[in-house]
């Protein structure tokens, strides 16, 4: 009768354990212990010009050097570019690309219909640009502001 009470003891004890054991994981999941956090984003603004005139529009695109980090794509416009801190970009080396967007038909008829200035005819970003390597940026706590990136023509 004594050793089924022990034996009883020791199947309530190690219950116990592997209930506390199974309660720390779930509370360790589900306040993050364990897991990965989001990279630390920094806010990226600046400027770029095609023979010192800024760009009247298109996307550049901060696609990093080494890792898993996706694309970052800003739009630009009149030049100027930005993202801020909460939906910036990580801590990193990144190639930049200038990507002249083409233009949509009904804008092309739009502006000739109104006398105004094709899209077509618009600044172009020349190809070199929107290749790897021509360009490259350094994000991180203190750089990422103020970039400036001055295209010349082909």
């Amino acid at each position: 009768m004594a050793s089924e009470a022990k034996s009883r003891y020791r199947d309530l004890r190690s219950w116990r354990v592997r209930l506390s054991m199974l309660s720390l994981c779930v509370v360790g999941m589900s306040t993050g212990i364990g897991c990965t956090s989001a990279p630390t984003r920094f806010a990226v603004d600046g400027l770029v010009t095609v023979d010192e005139t800024p760009l009247d529009r298109g996307t550049i695109v901060f696609r990093a050097k080494e890792g898993e980090v996706p694309d970052s794509r800003l739009p630009i416009a009149e030049g100027r570019f930005a993202v801020p801190a909460e939906q910036g970009i990580p801590a990193g080396e990144y190639h930049v690309l200038i990507v002249k967007p083409e233009p949509e038909l009904e804008e092309v008829t739009a502006a000739m219909s109104r006398g105004e200035r094709s899209p077509l005819t618009g600044m172009n970003v020349p190809q070199r640009y929107s290749e790897t390597g021509a360009l490259a940026a350094t994000i991180g706590p203190t750089s990422g502001r103020e970039l400036q990136f001055e295209l010349a023509s082909d």
